[in-house]
């Protein structure tokens, strides 16, 4: 068993603003597609299918690997 690492206050300010952002992100897209009643899960599927559709699926696919990276060094308070 792994532990987390101690971040300090800022750092974990910094991913409690991103976690923000992220949501108001959802709510955005549910209110542009009217997708209210949807969970997150079906809204971030339908949001990359539809940046698929404006990217290319090679471009998407490609940044979620380079989102991952990021996401576990911000987790990792190694940014």
């Amino acid at each position: 068993m792994t532990t987390a690492p101690k971040l300090t206050r800022t750092q974990q300010r910094e991913n409690a603003a991103r976690r923000k952002q992220a949501r108001k992100a959802l709510d955005a897209y549910a209110a542009i597609t009217g997708q209210h009643r949807e969970d997150d899960e079906t809204l971030l599927c339908d949001l990359l299918a539809d940046c698929m559709h404006l990217m290319g699926r090679e471009a998407v696919e490609g940044r979620v690997y380079w989102a991952a990276e990021h996401y576990e060094a911000e987790r990792r308070g190694e940014e």
